[in-house]
Order: structure tokens, then C-alpha cells, then sequence
């Protein structure tokens, strides 16, 4: 694009969590994402004085704008206290898990040096407004990462409308549940006390885990992005395959544990959508896992919804900005060809992310040279491959249950 940005649109996966992070409205709260600025980079943090780093990111959120230091992040916002705190802590876990799987998988990380910069604004114009100063027009994302600035951006989950409409639905059975207290009830009222108690727990399992979904595919995907570029996985101004750049990303949207997300976890959003890609359809009423079989990859390649992996291996970009129909199940097949090579080559994916490490800022690489670099380390990319990658996935436990919002 002229302004130096990639953009991507993914299907919407619902659920609930920290109030952080936003919604896009267009596209039936669909999730987006913006790389940004992909060929100039930012000072790092640690050049500047913190005072003077610390007045900019104020001055970037507004009125009212505070700071918070963590161990390895800077966050600048005007939300509550409860809300940035919140989001601390999934960052910081998104960092530590993505640490881990490098040092597990010998890929070479390299701490940045500095606190890795965030702005969080309470309200989306806020949000906007900013991405407009960077030339981008935001409207309808909901959470970016710009490799211009070196910074990540989100907006409160909460005051997105969709949200907000739900919140109204809470106080307005949080006041019915009120009106029941202080005073004798009869059986009918009983009754229906019982009943606004089951709608309010109902609706708030119901915004808990829209939220904790998209914390998942907005903010940890988008500190993903901003982690794995700042620690060197991924070199700013560089091409790189976009299957690998938002496949990595997509491993981290995993729920933060001890463990960390990404080690051995298996991302169910991003499995769904393969399996859905390859002809899956679950009874919302009684979802229960299909026997699906590597042929059925088949069903996706003939659909439209997977690119022929010999060009996905060597597109720059997963969104097609004339029809993006496609971009969740794409986003999948990415999420699906990472999870495969770490698990079935690990020292092999090892070997291939230090020799896209070593290419340099404004290197032309055709699509002929993305894929000889691929087979050489992998093998060939031909149906044997194919089988083999497919048949992996659709075999590991899919738990659709845990998917219902």
C-alpha cells in the first residue's frame, strides 16, 4: 500500500477475558491487524531519556494520559488502573512464552535493550485519531502493531458498541435483580428472581469470553508481532513470508499459563477454522469433533479457502484486498504450517528462521528463491508434504465445546 502497510481481516471468534483490546464492527466482529511502516524502523526506546520517552507517549494518548513500567514493556493509557494492569500481564506473558519457545526450539532470540512501547486509549476515536497521524486509516481495527513507530496500540474492549450494548443488557437485569431485594416475595416473584439471576450469569460468561477471545487474537497476536520483530525473529524492512510472519503470531493467541502459550498448546480458534476450511460443520446445539481425513485438505484447495501451498509458501501478503472472504480459514492454513514444522521438524524450522534472520533490509527475494530456500530445508513441497502436514493437523483433539460464545 502507499502508506507502507499491510493489512489483514480475520473472521470473528467470540469470547471473553481482561477488557482489553477492541472489536471491528464491519465484519461482524471480525478481528483485524496492521502491520505498519514496514520498511523504515523506530529509535529504540532506550536512546531516549524515560522522562522525555515517557512525555511522548502521554502526549500520543491525551488528557489525562499516565505511564506504567513493567519489566519489559512501557505503557502509556488513559483507561482505569484495573484495565492497564490487566493488559500488563497478558503482555508480559505473551513475551515470556514467546522467550521460551525460542530457547526451546534453538531459535535465536535477542532481548531489545529497551521496554517495548504500548498505548492503550479507553475510547476507539482516540484510537483512531492516532492511526491517522501514522496515515492510517484504522477504522474497523482492532489492534496494531506499527513496525514505523516500533509501537503496539489498542483500545478498550469495553467501549466498543457491540460490548457496550451488552453492558446496558447487564445493568438493566443488575437493576431487576435489585428490585427483588428488600422486601418479602411470593412464589411467582421467587420465580423470577431465579430466572434475571440465570439471564445475568448467562450474559456474563457470554462477555467474559467474547473479551478473553479477543485479547487472545488482538492483543497477544499484535505483541506477538511486536516482540518477534524487536527480538530479531523477524528483521524490519525485510521480506519475509507472510504465511511465517502471521502463522508464528497466530501460535501465541494460545491462553497464558505456566507453561506459556505456544509450548505444545494447540490453538482451537485456528484449528476450527482449518477443519471448518475442509468441510466440517458443527451442530451449535451438540458440537461433537468430525473424522476428518488428510484428503479432505482437498475440499479447502478446491474451495478457495486454502492457496495451493507451493504459493502460499511464497506470498507476501495473506489478505487479497479485492475479496478477503477467505482470510480466516488463510490465517489458519498459516497458524496450521507453523504448528506442523515445529512439532514434526523442529530443527529444520530452526535452521530456516536463522537463514531469513540473515537477510537484509531492502533485499529482493522473487518467489522462486522463497521456495527453493524452503525446500532446501524442508524437503519438497509436493503431495507427500501435503499429506503429511494435513493429516497432522485434522489428527490433533479438537475441543469444540470450549469454542461456543
Amino acid at each position: 500500500m502507499s502508506f507502507q502497510a499491510r493489512g489483514y481481516r480475520r473472521s470473528p471468534h467470540l469470547g471473553g477475558g481482561s477488557a482489553v483490546s477492541s472489536v471491528n464492527g464491519r465484519c461482524r466482529l471480525g478481528v483485524c491487524c496492521l502491520l505498519a511502516g514496514m520498511l523504515t524502523g523506530h529509535a529504540a526506546a532506550a536512546e531516549r531519556p524515560e522522562p522525555e520517552a515517557h512525555a511522548e507517549l502521554r502526549a500520543l494518548i491525551g488528557p489525562g494520559a499516565q505511564v506504567i513500567r513493567t519489566q519489559r514493556f512501557v505503557v502509556a493509557y488513559d483507561t482505569s488502573v484495573e484495565i492497564v494492569q490487566r493488559l500488563t500481564a497478558r503482555v508480559e506473558a505473551t513475551y515470556l512464552s514467546i522467550q521460551k519457545y525460542c530457547e526451546f526450539n534453538g531459535i535465536e532470540f535477542r532481548p531489545p535493550g529497551h521496554r517495548l512501547e504500548i498505548l492503550l486509549f479507553d475510547q476507539p476515536a482516540n484510537f483512531y485519531r492516532h492511526a491517522k497521524t501514522l496515515g492510517v486509516d484504522a477504522e474497523g481495527y482492532s489492534g496494531l502493531y506499527f513496525i514505523q513507530s516500533d509501537r503496539s496500540s489498542f483500545y478498550n474492549v469495553l467501549n466498543h458498541p457491540v460490548l457496550a450494548q451488552v453492558q446496558t443488557e447487564l445493568e438493566k437485569l443488575e437493576a431487576q435483580v435489585r428490585s427483588f431485594s428488600g422486601r418479602k416475595l411470593n412464589r411467582q416473584e421467587k420465580a423470577r428472581k431465579r430466572e434475571v439471576l440465570q439471564q445475568l450469569q448467562t450474559l456474563r460468561n457470554r462477555r467474559d469470553r467474547l473479551v478473553e477471545k479477543l485479547n487472545r487474537t488482538v492483543v497477544q497476536h499484535e505483541v506477538a508481532h511486536h516482540v518477534l520483530f524487536d527480538c530479531g525473529i523477524h528483521v524490519k524492512g525485510a521480506p519475509a513470508p507472510d504465511w511465517l510472519v502471521e502463522g508464528l503470531a497466530c501460535v501465541f493467541e494460545t491462553p497464558p499459563s505456566a507453561k506459556g502459550s505456544g509450548m505444545g498448546v494447540t490453538n482451537q480458534m485456528r484449528l476450527a477454522d482449518f477443519r471448518a476450511a475442509c468441510g466440517e460443520v458443527l451442530d451449535a446445539a451438540n458440537p461433537r469433533q468430525q473424522n476428518l481425513k488428510a484428503a479432505d485438505v482437498s475440499i479447502a484447495f478446491r474451495s478457495g479457502r486454502f492457496v495451493p501451498l507451493r504459493r502460499f509458501l511464497t506470498q507476501q501478503e495473506l489478505s487479497d484486498q479485492a475479496d478477503n472472504s477467505n482470510i480466516s480459514f488463510r490465517y489458519a492454513q498459516a497458524w496450521s504450517l507453523v504448528f506442523y514444522l515445529q512439532r514434526t521438524h523442529r530443527e529444520e524450522l530452526a535452521a530456516y528462521m536463522s537463514l531469513l534472520a540473515r537477510r537484509q533490509p531492502g533485499q529482493p527475494v522473487t518467489a522462486e528463491e522463497e521456495l527453493t530456500q524452503f525446500e532446501a530445508v524442508f524437503g519438497q513441497v509436493d503431495e507427500r508434504f501435503e499429506r503429511r502436514w494435513a493429516g497432522f493437523i485434522l489428527k490433533l483433539r479438537f475441543l469444540p465445546q470450549h469454542l461456543q460464545g
